[in-house]
């Protein structure tokens, strides 16, 4: 009997680092089984069901995890010989009232790609990463990336349904067009919210003044993506990703500070009070070394916040050091996302909400005067892939101008992701399917790669002995 189990499969091209979210694989047939509330397929008359999330295999063809699974389609073949097979594909909650009819999706090329009714078995969706359709009668995958889509639409019976995986999404934003995938950027700077889909993305700010904007750099990718907003004239969160394709250490730093053209109110290059505050980084140089190129990005100012020095070039640049060589990964496969900000808007505090900037202001050479924020933060999502699981955990500090924390007390005080939205009214890393948002957002789980022994931690008194308004050379070399 020629094998057609269906299995789970769990393929990511090597050169990806935005993995796979969740896998749903859903089979329908003529007897209308039910997919009950736990995600098991109960067939009516075959008494029970697999878990539609048991396990992942290599090999559609083979044993693996999901043997249930495989156990419960192989008493269904052999149980019900005569019975059809219909795919039902789903995002999010399945839903088996509807038999899916079509699938067609546009690749950027132009080429228009469609699997009418009858001519497919069984389709794979893996969130963020691409479709497997598997055609009538065969037992191995035509594999399709998102990133080579400009769209794709399901058709059902009884009306279109658009891919989708996460209510509180950014593509889910009504009028803003946010893709729900995509391919590395061509460009190099550029305000777009079309990469607003990856996962260190929080949920972006709709106002009126707000843009994100882009930088992307040829082989290595996006170098960061960042959130500005041009009223107050002050960067809300910059985010990057940490993975084996960008870390690479090919050149030096290069103190190329510069206003930045794609946005609307850029700073000038420098500070009227240098003296009093240094430009600090959010994506530091020191994580961008794979080319002068990607280095250079780091440099506009609208990845820098107004620092004091003591908090720069001490707890900050420390934390810094520590996110190379101890949270970054040490296995080509993982990533780890980040998000580096500051406060500019309100922030609540044990139920008190107050405002996130002191008042004094800094300003800069052109008359800007940008917002000194109260608060510094990050947020880390990491993702291992051998396991298809994920960890998260926010570190919170105060912004003085001495007596700052040392980096030893922020990491024992870290937090967890749900406290960070709390304090911040920002839904950080939004774009999880909810449930796996939900537990890995509740609880502050470190982890430790000290293994990686290539990314030196910056001294925490690496500029004690510097001049005031020597900015330019504030945290040379780092």
């Amino acid at each position: 009997m020629e094998d057609r189990t269906m299995k789970k499969n769990y393929i990511i091209p090597s050169t990806m680092n935005e993995e796979a979210i969740n896998i749903y694989n859903f089979m329908q047939t003529v007897s209308d089984p039910h997919i009950n509330d736990e995600g098991n397929v109960e067939i009516p008359g075959e008494g029970g069901g697999g878990n539609a999330d048991d396990g992942c295999a290599k090999d559609r063809g083979t044993w693996s995890d999901g043997g249930l699974w495989t156990l419960l389609l192989m008493l269904l073949f052999f149980a019900a010989p005569n019975m059809s097979l219909r795919a039902q594909v789903t995002d999010g909650e399945p839903d088996a009232t509807k038999t899916v009819e079509s699938i067609t999706f546009v690749q950027l090329n132009g080429t228009t790609v469609t699997y009418a009714s009858g001519t497919f078995d069984n389709v794979t969706v893996l969130p963020g990463v691409g479709l497997k359709i598997y055609a009538t009668g065969s037992t191995t995958s035509v594999d399709y990336l998102f990133c080579q889509m400009s769209s794709i639409t399901y058709t059902y019976n009884g009306g279109v349904s658009p891919v989708d995986n996460n209510v509180n999404a950014n593509w889910n934003i009504a009028g803003m067009n946010i893709p729900q995938s995509g391919g590395d950027p061509t460009f190099t700077n550029q305000s777009t919210d079309n990469y607003a889909w990856r996962l260190e993305y929080p949920h972006i700010n709709t106002s009126s003044t707000s843009q994100r904007v882009v930088k992307a750099c040829g082989q290595y990718g996006i170098t960061y993506s960042l959130e500005w907003d041009n009223g107050k004239v002050a960067n809300r969160w910059t985010v990057y990703t940490m993975c084996a394709k960008n870390n690479a250490t090919n050149t030096d730093r290069h103190d190329d500070f510069k206003t930045d053209p794609a946005v609307t109110t850029s700073p000038a290059s420098s500070y009227v009070n240098s003296s009093t505050y240094s430009r600090g980084h959010l994506c530091p140089s020191a994580d961008r070394l794979a080319s002068v190129d990607q280095n250079k990005q780091t440099f506009f100012m609208t990845n820098m916040q107004p620092q004091y020095q003591n908090h720069n070039g001490g707890v900050w640049g420390t934390l810094e050091g520590y996110v190379r060589s101890k949270w970054q990964p040490t296995n080509s496969d993982d990533t780890l996302y980040v998000v580096k900000a500051a406060t500019i808007d309100d922030v609540t505090l044990n139920g008190t909400t107050s405002s996130g900037v002191y008042s004094q202001t800094c300003r800069d050479n052109s008359g800007h005067e940008l917002p000194v924020p109260k608060y510094f933060y990050m947020a880390f999502l990491y993702y291992t892939k051998a396991t298809n699981s994920y960890k998260a955990f926010a570190l919170w500090t105060e912004h003085l101008s001495s007596g700052n924390p040392s980096a030893a007390t922020v990491i024992t005080n870290k937090i967890s992701i749900d406290e960070l939205e709390t304090r911040t009214g920002i839904d950080f890393f939004c774009n999880l399917p909810d449930d796996i948002e939900a537990t890995v957002e509740a609880t502050a789980t470190d982890w430790n790669n000290s293994s990686n022994n290539n990314a030196p931690e910056r001294p925490a008194d690496e500029f004690d002995d510097f001049d005031d308004g020597d900015e330019d050379a504030e945290i040379a070399m780092w």
